[in-house]
């Protein structure tokens, strides 16, 4: 977690890919090069980061979600404009409608304390989409649900089945809600919260 600054900057070697893989893998994003050094006959390159505050919400195997930042607006434009990953909703999104979409998961972050996250993968710090909460108005009742988007070219590779149920486990233990019944996105239907989740959510200190 990360506290207090809206915005963090660092200056790190790029002679040295470890510390450079570990900065991208939470957010931050190389914004220049700082300066040149010659060490014992080698240069070694400073590279600017920084990041905006995001606050990381769990870990699966592969994955890592926490929360949006205006800083991931251009790889969920990426996504959200795509006609193919859109087809189910009336049109895909523009640039406005993009960063209204991370605008209205930040103020879900306020008003509920969840929404949708984004989902990052561990090896590369690479932004692939969105999983997370909603509360969406069903027939008049106002009921959580599961929704995610994965950029395509990570389809079929088991990313959003390892997202997804880790969310069941964060509403009833992390953010109190009632236990009875979910809607799934993909399926329209309520589905019961299962043991794996339970026990996948208590592993991660959930509870």
């Amino acid at each position: 977690e990360i506290y207090g600054a809206k915005k963090l900057c660092l200056v790190v070697f790029e002679n040295n890919p470890a510390a450079l893989h570990c900065y991208k893998a939470v957010g931050f994003k190389e914004t220049g090069i700082a300066e040149k050094y010659k060490l014992k006959d080698e240069e070694w390159t400073c590279i600017e980061m920084e990041m905006n505050r995001a606050k990381k919400i769990i870990e699966t195997e592969r994955l890592i979600l926490r929360e949006y930042t205006t800083d991931d607006f251009a790889a969920l434009y990426e996504i959200m404009s795509d006609e193919e990953t859109m087809q189910h909703y009336p049109a895909p999104f523009d640039e406005e409608k993009t960063r209204g979409w991370i605008k209205w998961n930040l103020e879900n972050y306020e008003k509920y304390g969840f929404g949708l996250w984004a989902v990052v993968l561990k090896e590369t710090g690479e932004f692939i989409g969105d999983c997370g909460i909603t509360i969406q108005n069903i027939d008049g009742e106002l009921l959580p649900e599961i929704g995610y988007h994965i950029h395509k070219k990570y389809w079929r590779r088991g990313f959003a089945k390892e997202a997804c149920p880790c969310c069941p486990g964060l509403g009833f233990h992390k953010y109190g809600l009632q236990r009875d019944l979910f809607l799934h996105e993909i399926h329209k239907r309520r589905f019961l919260f299962n043991s794996h989740c339970n026990r996948h959510a208590e592993s991660k200190g959930i509870s």
